[in-house]
């Protein structure tokens, strides 16, 4: 059995150096050998300048009035809940910037900062979806039956507490079972 693997390992280094020596003699076989020359970026790409504009336009766009800037985490379906600086153009986000400088965990490990990640820069997306909800929703079927109707922030607000208040006070239950889910406790920080 060893001389069989032995062969195999002899075959496999005699093929492997065989195919690194051809490789290596045909130095130009993977080299491109007619490369272009541009002499005038302007004559090899004619609607740069369009396009530069476009963006341009596109990112002053995104960028809004003072009045249209702010500050704000991503607390859905994040533990981090990094600070990003937003800014909006008729009620829509329409750019996001990573903007905390958090304390360093330890000097051994590479600063991240400043945090976070294509999640969190994906969420202006989730929040214009067509299916988000815009207003507090209570069931009005079976669950699972996907009936809803609409209800008050006050009503949904008041309904809330009551089931908190409900949890907390019985002694089956308690505040040992009921957990809040508030993300790491960097939540809005901002440096």
């Amino acid at each position: 059995m060893w001389q069989m693997a032995n062969e195999r390992r002899r075959d496999f280094l005699k093929f492997s150096g065989v195919t690194a020596a051809v490789v290596a003699s045909q130095g130009t076989l993977f080299a491109k050998r007619d490369v272009m020359q541009i002499e005038s970026d302007t004559r090899a790409y004619p609607n740069a300048n369009y396009t530069e504009t476009l963006y341009r336009n596109e990112f002053g766009l995104t960028r809004g009035t003072v009045e249209d800037t702010g500050y704000a985490y991503h607390c859905s379906h994040c533990q981090g809940n990094c600070a990003w600086e937003a800014w909006s153009h008729d009620g829509m986000v329409t750019r996001e910037n990573q903007s905390a400088r958090y304390p360093s965990v330890d000097a051994k490990i590479p600063d991240p900062n400043p945090r976070g990640c294509n999640k969190g820069a994906q969420y202006s997306q989730m929040m214009h979806e067509k299916e988000r909800l815009l207003y507090p929703m209570q069931r009005a079927g079976k669950r699972g039956e996907g009936k809803w109707k609409r209800i008050s922030w006050e009503k949904a607000a008041t309904e809330v507490a009551q089931k908190f208040f409900d949890v907390m006070t019985d002694p089956q239950r308690g505040p040992g079972r009921l957990m809040v889910r508030s993300g790491t406790g960097t939540t809005g920080s901002r440096g």
